[in-house]
């Protein structure tokens, strides 16, 4: 059995248009950021446009009043870009791979109104935490908050290579979004599963009302827990 870890981690994109193009077209400013963010991170906002489509945990579109999402990534942190195409297949990669603005569609586990996702690069075991507006922790040992936010996909790496994407983990808010203020999120580097696991690229895509809103990246080592960002919704 895990420890149980007070703390978070999470990720991102947005984008409307066509062929392979490129998330860092959006506004990327180096800044101080509220709420522990330090200026070698970083801050991506995007535009939302009033009501935007998404997905609840039936895959059933529903629709808020939204100004803006952004994140801000932590010391340590990046805020970073990638490619999509239209016509690419989901990779189930943590990445909105087809520029439709939803992560992993069809990978097994449910969208949401708001939904981060965190997929790494190596065998390791890596723990997804977010912290919800009201303090309350969601991960794989409280998988459901009063907020409305559920814990929908664990991956243990090679400890438990029997699960499906095991080097994925994915929390989302399903049918309404959590109230004003910062969700905070943060990774734990769990252990290695008897593996070379060694330093491991985390990325954390964050997705809100139908946009990508954007990606952080960062690289733990094992029994590291590290803060990565914050995601706001306006």
């Amino acid at each position: 059995m895990k420890p149980h870890f007070a703390s978070i981690h999470k990720r991102c994109r947005t984008g409307v248009t066509e062929k392979s193009r490129y998330f860092l077209t959006l506004a990327l400013f180096l800044s101080f950021a509220a709420g522990g963010c330090a200026s070698s991170g970083g801050k991506k906002e995007v535009q939302l446009g009033g009501a935007q489509s998404s997905y609840n945990s039936d895959n059933q579109a529903s629709s808020k009043s939204l100004a803006k999402a952004y994140i801000n990534a932590a010391k340590g942190a990046s805020v970073m870009g990638f490619e999509c195409r239209e016509s690419a297949k989901e990779q189930c990669n943590g990445i909105d791979d087809t520029c439709d603005g939803r992560v992993d569609e069809g990978c097994g586990f449910a969208l949401g109104n708001l939904q981060i996702t965190a997929a790494w690069n190596s065998d390791a075991d890596i723990d997804l935490y977010v912290t919800d507006p009201a303090g309350e922790i969601i991960n794989h040992q409280h998988r459901d908050s009063a907020s409305g936010g559920s814990f929908d996909h664990e991956g243990r790496g090679a400890c438990d290579a029997t699960l499906e994407h095991p080097r994925l983990e994915s929390i989302s808010w399903h049918q309404k979004l959590p109230s004003a203020g910062p969700c905070r999120v943060e990774l734990y580097y769990w252990g290695t599963c008897n593996t070379d696991g060694g330093p491991t690229t985390v990325t954390a895509t964050v997705a809100a009302m139908g946009s990508v809103v954007g990606m952080i990246n960062s690289t733990l080592v094992p029994n590291q827990r590290a803060f990565v960002g914050t995601v706001h919704l306006e």
